[in-house]
């Protein structure tokens, strides 16, 4: 009857009240009479009820709610799940009920903060394999106005963002923003979590001639699926027509057993070509190349130049580095191939005919000292 009633279209000004029990209240009453009216009232009521209670004179009603919300917020309700740790429902959001999280200790990190980075105050930047991070930092730290020399506890929080994030010129503490930019982001085995998450390819060898091997094998693959494409298309451009009758009154005909073995013939084809990757060639043979008995005294004479290795100090900036490679330019016969304040050496070729004392000299006359010739 109350679906007819809403059916019809009949319009209730405020609220819908549907009675569900009523009783004299006299003390003699069945206390389960009145749970179960309790209980089908709220069944109803999906969750609220109305008790209307009068003494004799006045009609008074209070509502009554077993509903989780408060102030207009609705809460879940409650159950076992919900406070076990090992459970996705009471888990912690955090670590997910393991304990610990995937992430990097800024503590670890930089275990001194009173040390500046060119002071090595990042730990994984002091070895020589991740020290090339470090000196990319240092060698463009004036190009966006980095201070290098100040304590890492001094710097501000977006100067401590741009040494962790990085930018355009140097790859920062956390590389995983670096590789999420990238066009193609690359992680070693041996790398975080969380740079291993965020990386399009992980080397397992933890060496980077690992990705001149995948490179190499991404593009044979590509090559692979462009020749098996090719040659289906061209199965089915040519058997289709024909199989479909399109070409009978050419006098061109295709028996169904033919067609069957055709099409199991392109699918053997596809298959094989690309079961060729299997002999795909991981390492590629590198022959000897023999001396060539009629060189030159010319091509002979190049064979003689030396390569060296300078230890200079004084050198504070890339303007320093500037100044060295253009004194030692200078020098005849030689060749410079890298300066670094960082490292505080050059790397130079020279000729047979180019002495120590030249390049001492050269050094010297630039106003920096020469400590070394390797």
């Amino acid at each position: 009857k109350l679906d007819n009633f809403l059916k019809d279209g009949a319009k209730a000004s405020g609220n819908l009240f549907v009675l569900v029990s009523r009783f004299l209240h006299d003390g003699s009453e069945d206390s389960s009479e009145i749970r179960s009216s309790v209980e089908a009232a709220f069944s109803l009521g999906e969750g609220r009820l109305t008790i209307g209670y009068s003494n004799g004179n006045d009609l008074s009603f209070r509502d009554f709610s077993n509903l989780f919300e408060a102030d207009g917020m609705v809460f879940e309700e409650p159950n076992e799940q919900m406070f076990s740790f090992n459970n996705p429902l009471g888990a912690c959001p955090v670590c997910g009920g393991f304990g610990s999280t995937e992430g990097i200790d800024e503590k670890l990190v930089i275990p001194n903060t009173t040390l500046s980075v060119y002071e090595d105050a990042v730990a994984p930047w002091r070895g020589k394999l991740m020290s090339w991070y470090k000196d990319k930092l240092i060698e463009n730290a004036w190009r966006f106005d980095f201070p290098i020399h100040r304590p890492y506890a001094q710097l501000t929080q977006k100067q401590k963002d741009l040494l962790w994030n990085g930018n355009q010129y140097f790859t920062g503490i956390n590389d995983a923003p670096a590789l999420t930019r990238a066009d193609l982001g690359v992680a070693i085995g041996a790398g975080t979590d969380v740079t291993i998450d965020a990386a399009d390819v992980v080397l397992m060898k933890s060496s980077l001639e690992e990705l001149v091997l995948a490179l190499r094998l991404s593009r044979a693959t590509l090559r692979n699926i462009r020749q098996n494409l090719f040659w289906a298309f061209i199965y089915n451009l040519i058997g289709i027509p024909i199989a479909a009758g399109a070409l009978i009154p050419l006098g061109l005909t295709l028996d169904p057993m033919f067609g069957a073995a055709a099409m199991s013939l392109s699918s053997f084809c596809v298959v094989s070509n690309a079961l060729r990757l299997n002999l795909f060639r991981w390492r590629g043979k590198q022959k000897a190349t023999p001396p060539d008995p009629g060189a030159s005294e010319e091509t002979k004479e190049e064979e003689k130049v030396m390569s060296t290795k300078l230890s200079i100090v004084g050198m504070m900036c890339p303007h320093c580095e500037a100044h060295v490679t253009a004194a030692l330019k200078a020098v005849p016969g030689v060749e410079v191939l890298s300066v670094s304040h960082v490292k505080s050496c050059a790397e130079i070729t020279r000729g047979p005919e180019v002495t120590d004392a030249a390049i001492e000299k050269a050094v010297s006359d630039a106003g920096y000292d020469l400590t070394k010739i390797e």
